[in-house]
């Protein structure tokens, strides 16, 4: 995820989110394949994680990279998301968030 395509990545995340039947209790993204987080990536990520919990649908980070945790807590992003919603692994996320009632897990 960076600039060019941040706000696909988000309007994808909201149509798959909108589309789910049943609707999801928690949204997990794997950042994992990004070495950056540049400033406009962040500012959508801040908009998703308020557009998805204020529709009742949980939002955490796996794979997050040490290198984009200077830019994502200068962002704020760090502050909307929570610590405690950031995870080494999907695994990981999905076992937490399902121990706090944030995931049905099928």
């Amino acid at each position: 995820m960076f600039y060019v395509n941040a706000t696909r990545v988000r309007d994808r995340v909201k149509a798959l989110a909108g589309a789910a039947e049943p609707a999801p209790t928690a949204v997990v993204l794997d950042i994992g394949v990004n070495s950056e987080l540049d400033i406009t990536s962040a500012e959508v990520l801040i908009e998703l994680t308020g557009t998805l919990r204020s529709a009742g649908v949980d939002f955490a980070l796996a794979e997050l990279h040490t290198s984009l945790l200077g830019t994502a807590r200068a962002s704020g992003f760090l502050d909307a998301l929570g610590d405690d919603h950031v995870f080494h692994t999907i695994g990981q996320a999905v076992d937490e968030l399902s121990l706090r009632g944030g995931v049905r897990v099928p």
